[in-house]
């Protein structure tokens, strides 16, 4: 019996494959690289505080292997799942859809595993705040909180807390803007804010110049100076030391000891015309040396 091979056809791996027949089978099977490279699909874990975001990226690993089977998708998307969210999605795994199953399974992971729009509103009208964010961030944070893109009256709202988590040194900045459009005034508020901390930056490392005087300082010793002029108008003349003494004492040269003396010796007074008791004791002396010039040292016992 002559029998001739029924014509074969080549797949995208390169081996030849019968359209009809047992092998014809072979045909659903992936090839040896297909293989391989489904075994290298690494997808990132679960990000409960953000399922829509994880879904992009999961997305995104599923393009770079060129794979688009819902059925090899789904059976991915559940081998890494966390415990936790596997158990919450026991009803879907149990019983996937026969030609849809990982849609179903994304559609059932983002609204189970979403926060709820009360939530998030919730947390957009209270608990949103700047902190370490740059005011760009935070416009971005409290657009997803908002949920996607918003009407005009949900723009104006969004403005105006937008503004209110902002410092209130910045506020008036950015009013007198006028109504740019929102994501212009984040960047204005972006370029004030980093402004604001380099200044703050400078203010703190910069130390001040040496011959600055503190104000408070200069004040002070401004008024010991004017306490002290007015002690020296307060006290009499004659209890003043003498010029002699003052320039002596200034002088460089030590000064000489001074002669000893009974303490009531009189001092030379020829170069005054007050004798040295009246100097001394004024109305007081009981003494006086003459000449003098004292009033009333006529009656004066000497």
């Amino acid at each position: 019996m002559n029998t001739q091979p029924r014509p074969s056809r080549i797949n995208p791996a390169g081996s030849a494959t019968n359209p009809t027949g047992p092998d014809a089978q072979e045909d659903a099977r992936p090839s040896g690289a297909a293989v391989t490279a489904i075994q290298h699909v690494n997808l990132p874990p679960f990000w409960p505080n953000s399922p829509s975001t994880w879904f992009l990226q999961v997305e995104a690993r599923f393009r770079l292997r060129q794979i688009t089977s819902q059925q090899t998708r789904h059976w991915h998307l559940v081998s890494c799942l966390a415990p936790d969210v596997a158990d919450d999605l026991a009803d879907i795994l149990a019983s996937p859809h026969p030609s849809h199953s990982y849609d179903t399974l994304n559609a059932a992971v983002t609204s189970r595993k979403s926060e709820s729009e009360h939530n998030r509103l919730q947390q957009l009208i209270t608990a949103t705040e700047l902190g370490d964010r740059r005011p760009s961030q935070l416009l971005r944070r409290m657009r997803k909180l908002l949920g996607g893109p918003s009407a005009p009256q949900e723009k104006k709202l969004l403005r105006e807390l937008f503004l209110q988590r902002l410092p209130q040194s910045m506020v008036p900045v950015l009013v007198a803007a006028g109504d740019v459009p929102l994501d212009t005034l984040a960047e204005m508020a972006d370029r004030v804010a980093d402004y604001s901390r380099a200044h703050s930056l400078n203010a703190v490392t910069t130390p001040p110049p040496a011959t600055a005087a503190d104000p408070a300082l200069a004040s002070i010793e401004n008024r010991l100076e004017a306490l002290v002029r007015r002690l020296d108008d307060f006290v009499p003349a004659h209890r003043r030391p003498s010029s002699r003494f003052q320039i002596r004492s200034r002088s460089s040269t030590p000064p000489r000891s001074p002669e000893l003396r009974p303490p009531d010796a009189p001092r030379d007074v020829s170069s005054s015309t007050v004798c040295w008791y009246h100097r001394r004791f004024g109305a007081s002396a009981r003494k006086c040396t003459r000449p003098c010039s004292w009033s009333g040292c006529a009656t004066t016992g000497h």
